[in-house]
C-alpha cells in the first residue's frame, strides 16, 4: 500500500471515529440512546453521563486531533492516531465487560486496530526512512 493511500486510509477512520463518537456520546448524555440503567447493575457508573462525556472528550477529541494532524501532515499525525485506536479499543472493551456483548462493539474494536496498525505502520516507516540514508538515484516512496 502506498503512502499516500495509507494516509488517506488513516484520516478517513479517524475523522469517522471522531464524528460517531462525539455524536454517540451526546446521544447518551443526552438520553437519546434507550439503554436500560440496570445495564450499570455492578459498574462505578449510576447513569450513562460519565461514559457519554469519556466517548465524546476522549475517544471523540482525540480521534479528531489526530484526523486533523494527519490531514495537515504534521509529524505527530501518527502517534495521536494509535492513542485514538487504542482509546477506542480499551473503550469498547471496558463496555463490553460492563453491559455484554453488543455487535458495535466489534466493529469499533477492529476499527480501533485498523487505525492502530495504520499508525504502527507509518511510525515504522517514518523511523526507517530517518535512520537509512538515501542511496543516489533512490526513490522516496
Amino acid at each position: 500500500m502506498s503512502r499516500s493511500a495509507r494516509t488517506t486510509i488513516l484520516y478517513g477512520l479517524n475523522l469517522f471515529l471522531a464524528l460517531t463518537a462525539v455524536a454517540g456520546g451526546i446521544a447518551l448524555i443526552a438520553g437519546l440512546i434507550k439503554m436500560p440503567l440496570s445495564a450499570l447493575a455492578g459498574s462505578p457508573f449510576t447513569d450513562y453521563t460519565v461514559p457519554g462525556i469519556l466517548l465524546t472528550a476522549i475517544v471523540g477529541g482525540t480521534s479528531l486531533l489526530a484526523a486533523w494532524l494527519v490531514h495537515r501532515g504534521l509529524g505527530l499525525g501518527a502517534q495521536v492516531s494509535a492513542v485514538a485506536g487504542g482509546a477506542i479499543i480499551i473503550f469498547e472493551i471496558v463496555e463490553w465487560n460492563i453491559i455484554g456483548f453488543q455487535w458495535l462493539q466489534a466493529l469499533y474494536i477492529g476499527v480501533g486496530v485498523a487505525i492502530l496498525a495504520l499508525a504502527v505502520w507509518t511510525q515504522i516507516e517514518q523511523l526507517l526512512d530517518s535512520v537509512s540514508p538515501r542511496a543516489p538515484g533512490r526513490v522516496a516512496r
